[in-house]
């Protein structure tokens, strides 16, 4: 569950905190991008669960939110 938490957490901090307003300005870009990235997330750990392979708490996708953060 970390994983989906810290997606939900990112979002919230890049939307109230963004300087350019990029909830605001472009709402569908937004929910675009972070819903194909909340996609990701819940398919790397359903397929984890189904393969029942170790889960990792850690993603290269979760770092892409703080690279884009101005």
């Amino acid at each position: 569950m970390i994983p989906i938490f810290l997606v939900v957490l990112l979002v919230l901090v890049i939307a109230s905190n963004s300087s350019e307003n990029v909830f605001k300005e472009n709402p569908i870009l937004f929910v675009i991008t972070w819903g194909i990235m909340a996609a990701k997330v819940t398919n790397w750990l359903i397929m984890e669960h189904m393969t029942k392979s170790e889960l990792s708490n850690f993603d290269v996708m979760l770092l892409t939110p703080a690279a884009t953060h101005t």
